[in-house]
């Protein structure tokens, strides 16, 4: 019999190494003990400071100073330029220690700066440098020969009365090796070059905070080949140590940017709007708009169908449109000056004649001009990305034996598409076709959409889209090191032929993913046990939450109950997407650094979380949002993706249906599922069109729009049920629940009727009953 002994034991759950240390309980029994994460410590061996403070400063023997100085004003008064430079040697246990270690820190305690109010306290630089010296032999005069100055390995702020970390794992395992084994290494420490630099004061070996360097093992003592990029080989909980020290120690505080005062910075555009229309006055230039629900009163009319009763539309719901600016007495907010028609376009569809143009590169970008964001795209000339959400060769069989029937062939079919769709003032496609489109000669900008999460979660048996449930908590994998492996390997062979095509507006990589102000729970409360595939995830979470609550074991309860819940999930949520973003760029970047990213068309809590827009600012060029709602696009959300990421966005789907639309067997469209608003008619689409996007543009901060789709009734439902098994529609007389006798076979159009179908068949899907085309 074995005693277990469980002080210091991670309790979440995961497989734990138990050893024998050789005690023994006081029945006489071995205690067995949870393996834990080694730290290996090396101290200072030499540090000293060089001065070129004049004579008798620049050859001084600075080895035995408690508080060694620094200031870096190289090139600007070299007379004051001060550097500490710190060596150790670590013993071949800790070089050992270095195959199998998470983490390496040089750590050294900043004591105080001098106290100067004329000066400012600037970043710490730390680069590595020679070994060839001695504390007591080192000088200005001869350190550029004996210790010369390497890379740079960190830049950041610090903190008096603290100390300062820097990740060095790589340089250290980069670092030769001496002839018995050991590692010697040395390092430059200066603040960052500027006149007014403060004097900063850090500990020496003298003093009880000298200089180290800490290597922590990982758990298992498995080793982490971070090169590697594959699960295999890896221990999740020494990779989430690796990824959470990366986050708090770098990334945070970059993605998270403050000023001089520890503010966080926000950005604003002047005379950004406060209003929407629900601030105006009604009038009558309105439309009608109603949201979908289960229980709306709907009516019966004789010889058409049902309708919605008029007492649940929601009317007077004032649309401004380009006929309406500078009439309406609700115009309150938005000066006639936009309805300005302008006539020059370029090959592009950029604004010609704009009275002003940006930087020439040939491919589309960002810039800052006339006090807003802008598009320009390859020409220099300022550009909104005006599209359709979705441009293809039919949709089923019959669609594209229609059309190729009507133009002939494909090449044909999408080059008169594309004429069409530029005679309305459409430019741009997303999620489309792009092959084809991007064939047309001077035709329409295109959006490039990969997968690259998605197809990642199906290589390993998962699916994002449909995971909302234990043990999986609606989850995505992105803190796997096989993603990046995957994402690497597979993302730059797909848009290796758009890389100098001018045409292509950029790279969109998934749709919306999951968010959620609990995606934190969800993450925490995964279950390794019942699919290995929740492992990193689940580690990542709990490593996070112990670094994040500085706690080495928290529970779900003391989670659950923090007064910083919210704040916590809104920042777990910033670290999961800047994880997938950082992937995704890096991976797109490493064969085209030509075109623009836009991250994953998001969706839920990711309109308005700060921690979201925080990531997407960082990584992303332009945010892309489907961003459903009311008549008017919410105010507040326009206003924050802005606000807290500084990048421009593109609504990449918005919708409206009307209900004056009809099937194509004559029957009114319900409408009763699918994205978008209700209006009534087809001119209230248009109007509800104009209203949107003239407030975007108002924004300042929108560069472009999409619109969902042109058909109202806009579910595909016909797919829901097996590959399998043949699918016909049930063909319901509208209104009724009950089910009629006659079919319609989905792949040639055909009414059957029961007889000519047979007893042999079952529901699959039962639809909407009042959605006539529907029913399947």
């Amino acid at each position: 019999p074995y005693t277990l002994g469980f002080d210091g034991l991670r309790r979440y759950g995961v497989a734990t190494v138990l050893f024998y240390a050789g005690e023994m309980d006081e029945n006489g029994y071995p205690v067995l003990k949870p393996q834990e994460g080694k730290t290996y410590t090396t101290k200072v061996s030499d540090d000293t400071l060089i001065y070129n403070g004049g004579a008798g400063l620049e050859d001084r023997d600075y080895g035995k100073e408690t508080a060694m100085m620094i200031r870096n004003v190289a090139g600007v008064n070299a007379s004051q330029f001060r550097a500490v430079y710190l060596k150790f040697t670590l013993d071949k246990f800790s070089v050992k220690a270095l195959e199998t270690a998470a983490t390496a820190k040089l750590r050294f305690y900043v004591l105080k700066n001098e106290s100067n109010s004329s000066r400012n306290q600037y970043d710490l630089m730390v680069h590595g440098a020679g070994t060839d010296w001695k504390e007591n032999e080192l000088n200005f005069k001869n350190h550029a020969t004996l210790a010369p100055t390497g890379e740079k390995l960190h830049q950041g702020p610090y903190e008096v009365g603290t100390y300062y970390t820097v990740d060095i794992l790589n340089y250290l395992r980069e670092a030769p090796l001496n002839d018995d084994g050991t590692i010697t290494v040395a390092f430059r420490v200066t603040t960052e070059a500027k006149q007014d630099a403060l004097v900063a004061y850090i500990n020496s070996k003298e003093t009880s905070n000298a200089a180290t360097i800490e290597i922590s093992s990982t758990m298992y003592d498995i080793t982490l080949n971070l090169s590697k990029l594959a699960n295999t080989g890896y221990e999740p909980w020494g990779y989430a140590e690796h990824l959470t020290d990366e986050w708090f120690d770098e990334l945070v505080d970059e993605i998270y940017p403050k000023d001089a005062d520890g503010d966080l910075i926000y950005y604003d555009i002047d005379d950004m709007m406060v209003n929407g229309y629900d601030g105006t006055s009604a009038t009558g230039d309105f439309t009608h708009e109603i949201r979908w629900k289960n229980g709306t009163v709907w009516s019966k009319e004789a010889d058409n169908g049902y309708k919605v009763q008029d007492s649940q539309w929601k009317t007077n719901k004032f649309a401004r449109t380009l006929n309406t600016l500078g009439k309406s007495t609700a115009n309150l907010f938005l000066e006639s000056s936009y309805a300005n028609e302008i006539t020059e376009y370029d090959e592009y569809g950029g604004i010609a004649n704009a009275g002003f143009k940006g930087k020439v590169t040939g491919f589309f970008h960002t810039e800052e001009l006339e006090g807003r964001t802008y598009i320009i795209d390859p020409l220099g000339n300022p550009y909104f990305a005006v599209g359709i959400n979705t441009v293809v060769l039919g949709d089923s069989a019959n669609h594209k034996e229609y059309s190729l029937a009507k133009y002939g062939t494909e090449e044909e079919y999408f080059k008169e598409i594309t004429a069409s769709l530029q005679n309305m003032g459409l430019n741009t496609a997303f999620v489309s076709t792009h092959e084809s489109l991007l064939g047309v000669e001077n035709g329409l900008n295109c959006a490039i959409s990969v997968s690259t999460v998605g197809s990642y979660m199906g290589s390993i048996g998962r699916s994002q889209v449909s995971e909302g449930v234990f043990p999986y908590n609606n989850t995505i994998n992105v803190f796997d090191p096989d993603f990046v492996k995957y994402t690497n390997e597979r993302l730059p062979l797909k848009i290796a032929d758009f890389v100098d095509n001018p045409h292509v507006f950029g790279y969109t990589t998934d749709n919306e993913l999951p968010s959620g102000n609990d995606i934190l729970f969800r993450y925490l409360t995964l279950d390794p046990s019942a699919d290995p595939t929740n492992a990193f995830s689940y580690a990542l979470a709990w490593t996070w939450l112990a670094r994040r609550m500085d706690d080495t074991f928290p529970t779900l309860d003391e989670f659950s109950m923090h007064p910083e819940r919210a704040q916590m999930n809104s920042e777990f949520l910033c670290f999961v997407y800047a994880r997938f973003y950082r992937v995704a760029r890096e991976a797109i970047e490493s064969v085209d650094k030509n075109h623009m990213y836009f991250g994953s068309r998001i969706n839920g809590t990711c309109y308005t979380d700060e921690g979201y827009h925080r990531a997407a600012g960082y990584y992303l060029d332009i945010i892309t949002a489907n961003l459903y709602g009311g008549l008017n696009p919410d105010v507040n959300t326009i206003v924050g993706l802005y606000r807290n990421s500084g990048k421009p966005f593109i609504v990449t789907e918005f919708f409206a249906k009307g209900m004056d639309a009809i099937d194509a067997n004559g029957y009114p469209l319900a409408n009763s599922t699918g994205a978008g608003i209700l209006v009534r008619t087809q001119q209230d689409r248009a109007d509800y069109y104009e209203h949107y996007t003239l407030t975007l543009l108002q924004s300042k901060a929108c560069v472009g729009w999409t619109w969902y789709r042109y058909r109202d009734n806009d579910q595909g439902v016909y797919s829901t049920g097996s590959s399998s098994t043949p699918l016909i529609m049930l063909h319901v007389t509208y209104g009724e629940n009950a089910k009629a006798n006659t079919f319609m076979n989905m792949e040639t159009g055909e009414i059957l009727t029961a007889a000519q179908v047979g007893g042999n068949y079952r529901e699959l899907y039962h639809g909407e009953p009042l959605a006539s085309n529907q029913n399947v």
